[in-house]
């Protein structure tokens, strides 16, 4: 029993600074911040890029770009994103993290600047190509994801190598190097 005392001391003191320091994070955060980024961290600098890369595309390809939860687009063809040519508007999924964001919304304007005639596999290759090119430009690894979406386009691979110039191009516009 004696034993036992020190140990149950030894816990209460640990778990009474655990407790102080939680205390103090709690009163020392914002309030309201449900979702609250910290500055500089990782996420915020994804925040940052999120809208630079959005305001860039839209002054650059003439669209509009808006967040929204696909299932409340009836003419929506994926859970992800969807882009309308003829109205040049592009929505994207507001479920999705915001990397996710920045891979849809790269994928759906390279859709608006791409060869008209690609099949929906040429598409879906060219449009993520540019995206991945684009992401990798900007220090955001999408190799897992690209790859992951593309494997059901597998049949459309060649587009990489026939489209090698026009995929630069278009990443090269999107990212801001060219415009």
């Amino acid at each position: 029993m004696r034993k036992i005392i020190p140990v149950l001391t030894l816990l209460a003191i640990l778990l009474a600074g655990c407790a102080q320091t939680l205390e103090h994070a709690i009163w020392s955060s914002p309030s309201g911040t449900a979702g609250y980024i910290p500055p500089g961290s990782a996420e915020s600098v994804l925040e940052r890029k999120l809208e630079l890369l959005q305001a860039h595309i839209e002054r650059v390809l003439g669209v509009s770009i808006h967040f929204a939860f696909m299932q409340d687009d009836e003419h929506a063809t994926s859970e992800f994103g969807t882009s309308y040519l003829e109205q040049r508007h592009i929505i994207i999924g507001a479920q999705l993290g915001t990397q996710a964001r920045i891979e849809v919304m790269l994928h759906e304007a390279a859709h608006i600047i791409m060869p008209e005639w690609l099949t929906y596999s040429e598409a879906e290759m060219f449009a993520d190509a540019v995206s991945l090119d684009v992401c990798r430009r900007f220090g955001i690894d999408t190799k897992a994801t690209t790859a992951q979406y593309l494997a059901k386009h597998k049949h459309a691979t060649y587009i990489l190598q026939a489209y090698a110039n026009e995929i630069a191009w278009a990443a090269a516009v999107l990212s801001g190097v060219v415009e």
